[in-house]
């Protein structure tokens, strides 16, 4: 006979591999239940055992699971020996033992034999079939791309397309293993080999069994209390309906919100849920991702520029041990809880809480525990959650003094700010409808019974996944990409698809009988204060030697009267009063002390009142807008990886347009002699954080990173995270995969997508019409993947560590945003991304390995090594003969970004001798200008004559031949011909790049005015000086000509002369 069996124990085993002779290891057994049949898969009869303990408690998070407590276990039990003797007794007469994940079941049991100094050897070597690993190849399940072992429910819904009644009591589990294993014999679903029947067994079994398997019908007791009202959901569903026949709309705010940024499970735009707010006249709207606050800073700003009220928030796993417990999975992810930031305070406790979670809780999710909830309480609005959460899972394992009791503690930590949440997700589906509209429906009635007695508010949330109705399918398809699953898999995890961001209409007929549940939500984001995340930049603390200034010495030198002389009144308002402004001044004059001391060797013999007055400018510009200590800091590190051995590069991005860093060593190129625009690095127009491009050689970055770690703290200093999306090419081929589209016809469609950068599907659709045309396929599996390809276009798929970028803050920075940590590393990680570092005001750094720099240290070192010389590079001469012989050959293969054939050819026909020919050719070697290239090289050699459109462009144009390769041609021309302004010549280069017509004819009319009040711009054109002599006519076509260069992308000369620094040693 067959005889299949299970297990209810007092938890699992901390070494799963351990033998089974480690009692110490194996969890002890509660329950044993076990059913037999004959072969031809008649129903013999079914036993069912509750084990009376033996000196031990069942644990209360066991007893959540199967609802046996040691009080029930003691009340119903029978002593251990005589439970086995009766098992093993049936043993002995079975063909087979038969369970599902039958080994840990087959090692509970021995275990217990050998406690009981009973023989375990005929249970541990009787023959056994295991449904879940036999039934792998039938039920077809993958996770990661591999088949996956099913669970019990996953092999009973293959089967029967339902879910079985009740897990986790061994009588209804071996009830639904009985029926899955008859089934798979019936069905052909369990190898021939591994069930060692005969044909004739086969025939007679499947004669005796022609249609489905039903199940026996075993009457069992369930231990988990039922504390539900019986209401059919049917009774549920005409209340909520003749409920909303009648309803008013009423003012409703969403405080349970998933965006894109719960990956892979949210599909919720930050800036679409902010917009349908506004739209619907929401007031407010909360952002509450799972674990993390990634898109927080992104929601605020969609929100503000919608004028919406952001409710920042998150919804954490709560573990019941503690977050540090992880040695097994019984708190793997915690029971849900929402949490929301009341105010400022609220919003650095959830900072707290979240980064928390990352860095200690980790364990599978990101937990906190209650001890950490009441710790970081202040300024905190909680709702119960979702079915998960600890009030629900109580509610539904028929423990009402556990629910009341939680409920108690959220209500004394939290007062009136701890609210219980309902939702109602109505569904027809029958697996839907029975896991989740039932249990909602039934929770949602518990749950008001315990408000009203408890004194705890309800509030309506619809735990939003998606922005609109129509969005449900693309989220199925978010959320199989995020398990593994197919599609078509009946067992894959699976939404209501009603979790759409509905509007205050749909959500006050939904609760139209429980209006107060609409109500609160309005009083919730009444308690909610607006509060601002961005800020002035917080400086890092320098430590500025004692003998030069101290703050107290300074504060004696200087009264605020002075300060705001020097300052001036709005700068030292700005810069936050007179002890901010006291330490700025201290930092000034620091900075140029060093600044001349450096000028001295930068330019010991041509120190021109020019150079002076460019220093004088920057120096007054860096002070008044409150920048000196960030210099500070920047050539400190990079003065020390000097004296340490670590390569340095010339500096890169804006900052080597500053002759202060030039002077101070923290840029190696002139920026006085190649022009370089200091205001492209701070424009005192425009108030933003400095921005520093620093290179190292690869092993050096790590020695630098340390530095400045041990120098300012380990929890000041991070890496900035990055998102991963879904590119159009990727995220074809996911859909696809996930609809089971052959694999041929998937790769057939991204070959479609057309090969270039920021590649989207708008573009691919314009650029390749054919693509477009298969929305419109006759194969459904193809129109389907390009719909919903095209929907999950840009989702965030993962998160990653900038390449370079690393924050330094004056305060820990979990102060200011949320950290995780870093795998493979003990910084943090920021979980804002780079665009939003800055704007709270935090202080951003790109430290770069660079491979280059690497070879470069080699190579010295080789030549040290061999030669006894000692090769500065920062010395070595940018007009060597040799050198510009090599470019005119073409002989410059390895040479980074002067390799390539075409630029070999044009570096032939140029002939380069300067080194801003070289500059400019690695400007105008990409696409656009590349078609500038001939034309420049004509024109160097004389055979093709120079045209200045007005004299004054001349000294501007002169370098490149009269053509207009960078951004600062085009802002040094504004100021010469049209009188702008430092700050308005950085406004039109930005304006040009991003295209902003308003800014671009705001300027326009400007520059026009500034030309005709100019004499200098009007004479020449008077006396024929220029190419149109009505200046009207001539300010127009220098104009289009400016609007005309963004299609051929202006460059800025700072990174490409830095680049050439490096190009010029590395040939």
């Amino acid at each position: 006979m067959f005889l299949i069996f299970d297990t209810e124990t007092t938890g699992l085993p901390k070494n799963w591999k351990a033998p089974i002779t480690d009692t110490d290891n194996w969890p002890r057994m509660v329950q044993l239940a076990w059913q037999c049949h004959d072969v031809e898969g008649n129903f013999l009869f079914a036993k069912n055992h509750v084990i009376t303990p033996d000196g031990y408690t069942i644990p209360e998070d066991v007893v959540a699971v199967h609802g046996i407590t040691t009080e029930i276990a003691y009340e119903k039990g029978i002593p251990l020996k005589e439970a086995l003797e009766d098992f093993m007794a049936d043993v002995e007469k079975s063909k087979f033992i038969i369970g599902h994940n039958v080994n840990f079941d087959i090692n509970i049991v021995g275990c217990e034999l050998i406690r009981s100094e009973m023989d375990e050897q005929t249970l541990v070597n009787a023959p056994m079939i295991d449904t879940m690993t036999g039934s792998k190849e039938f039920c077809a399940l993958t996770r990661g791309g591999k088949l996956k072992n099913p669970t019990l429910t996953e092999l009973h819904i293959k089967l029967f397309k339902v879910p079985f009644e009740e897990a986790h009591n061994a009588a209804a589990d071996v009830e639904a293993t009985s029926r899955c294993f008859l089934e798979l014999i019936r069905v052909g679903g369990l190898p021939l080999q591994m069930l060692q029947m005969t044909d004739a067994e086969l025939e007679a079994f499947r004669k005796n069994n022609p249609r489905e398997i039903a199940l026996v019908g075993i009457k069992y007791e369930s231990f988990k209390v039922d504390v539900f009202e019986d209401i059919p959901l049917e009774e549920e569903e005409r209340i909520i309906t003749e409920a909303a026949k009648d309803a008013e709309i009423w003012p409703f705010v969403h405080l349970h919100v998933h965006t894109q940024y719960s990956i892979l499970d949210g599909a919720n735009k930050t800036g679409a849920i902010a917009a349908k707010a506004k739209e619907d006249g929401q007031p407010a709207v909360a952002i509450t991702d799972h674990g993390g606050m990634f898109g927080v800073k992104e929601f605020h700003e969609a929100c503000k520029k919608n004028d919406v009220k952001p409710i920042l928030g998150v919804e954490a796993y709560v573990a019941q041990r503690g977050h540090l417990r992880k040695d097994d999975k019984t708190d793997s992810s915690g029971h849900h809880i929402i949490l929301l930031a009341k105010n400022y305070k609220g919003y650095q406790n959830l900072l707290q809480l979240t980064s928390i979670a990352h860095t200690d809780g980790f364990y599978y999710k990101p937990r906190i525990d209650k001890e950490l909830l009441e710790k970081y309480s202040e300024g905190i609005i909680v709702t119960s959650a979702c079915l998960g959460g600890e009030v629900a899972q109580h509610i539904m394992q028929g423990n009402l003094d556990k629910a009341k009791e939680t409920i108690r503690w959220f209500k004394r930590v939290f007062g009136d700010d701890y609210y219980l949440e309902l939702m109602r997700h109505i569904n027809n589906d029958p697996i839907l409808r029975r896991d989740t509209w039932q249990n909602q429906a039934k929770v949602n009635r518990v749950l008001i019974k315990l408000g009203k007695e408890l004194g705890v508010k309800v509030v309506a949330t619809n735990d939003s996944h998606f922005t609109n109705e129509e969005d449900a399918e693309a989220h199925d398809m978010l959320v199989c990409l995020s398990t593994g699953r197919d599609y078509t898999d009946p067992t894959r995890m699976r939404y209501s698809k009603q979790e759409w961001f509905k509007s205050c209409e749909e959500m006050s007929k939904l609760f139209a009988d429980i209006p107060e549940a609409i109500h609160n939500t309005i009083e919730i984001a009444d308690k909610v204060e607006f509060f601002e995340l961005n800020s002035d930049p917080i400086m890092p603390p320098f430590d500025i030697p004692e003998d030069f200034g101290t703050y107290e010495g300074y504060c004696e030198k200087y009264d605020e009267a002075a300060l705001i002389e020097e300052f001036g009144e709005d700068s030292f308002k700005r810069l936050g009063g007179y002890e901010k402004v006291v330490q700025i001044k201290l930092e000034a004059d620091y900075l140029e002390h060093l600044t001349y001391e450096g000028a001295k060797l930068r330019y010991p013999d041509n120190f021109t009142e020019e150079k002076k007055e460019r220093i004088v400018f920057e120096l007054n510009t860096i002070k008044t807008m409150g920048f000196p200590g960030y210099f500070l800091i920047v050539q400190d590190f990079i003065n020390w990886a000097k004296d340490n051995g670590v390569l340095v590069g010339p500096g890169r991005g804006s900052a080597a347009g500053a002759a202060v860093a030039y002077c101070i060593k923290i840029t190696d190129v002139d920026p006085i002699k190649y022009d370089l625009l200091f205001e492209r690095f701070l424009n005192p127009d425009r108030i933003s954080m400095p921005d520093v491009d620093i290179d190292f050689d690869d092993d050096g970055r790590q020695r630098v990173l340390d530095y400045v770690t041990g120098r300012y703290g380990k929890d000041k200093v991070a890496h900035i995270c990055t998102f991963g999306t879904m590119a159009t090419k990727s995220s074809i081929k996911d859909v696809a995969r996930v609809l089971n589209l052959d694999l041929s016809e998937a790769n057939r469609l991204a070959k479609m997508v057309p090969e270039a950068p920021k590649m989207n599907f708008k573009k691919a659709f314009k650029e390749v019409p054919e693509l477009e045309l298969e929305k419109e396929s006759p194969d459904p599996l193809v129109a389907q993947t390009m719909k919903f390809a095209e929907q999950l276009e840009g989702a965030v798929r993962q998160t990653g560590v900038h390449a370079c970028g690393v924050l330094i803050g004056k305060n820990p920075l979990v102060e200011h945003l949320p950290v995780m940590p870093t795998k493979g590393e003990e910084l943090l990680t920021t979980q804002y991304d780079g665009r939003f570092v800055e704007n709270i005001g935090l202080l951003k750094m790109d430290f770069l390995g660079l491979k280059t720099l690497s070879i470069f240290k080699e190579v010295l070192g080789n030549i040290k090594l061999s030669k006894g010389i000692d090769v500065d590079l920062a010395n070595i001469p940018l007009d060597d003969e040799k050198t510009f012989e090599l470019f005119g050959k073409g002989e410059t293969t390895a040479v980074f970004q002067f390799e390539s054939p075409g630029m070999k050819k044009h570096l032939r026909g140029l002939q380069p001798n300067r080194f801003e020919d070289l500059v400019a050719m690695n400007a105008l070697y990409r696409p656009g200008p590349m078609e500038y290239i001939p034309s420049f090289i004509e024109r160097k050699h004389g055979r093709e004559k120079i045209i200045y459109d007005h004299p004054l462009m001349e000294p501007y144009l002169k370098d490149t031949y009269g053509i207009t390769v960078y951004q600062e041609q085009v802002m040094l021309q504004s100021r010469a011909l049209g009188g702008f302004t430092r700050g308005d010549s950085d406004s039109l280069r930005k304006a040009m790049g991003k295209k902003v017509i308003a800014m671009m004819d705001k300027l326009k009319l400007k520059f026009i005015d500034g030309c005709l009040a100019s004499e200098d711009f009007v004479n020449p054109c008077k006396n024929g000086e220029t190419t149109i002599s009505k200046p009207e006519d001539l300010i127009e076509k220098i104009w289009k000509d400016w609007e005309l260069l963004p299609v051929m992308p202006l460059i800025n000369p700072t990174p490409c002369a830095t680049l050439l620094w490096l190009i010029s040693r590395d040939i």
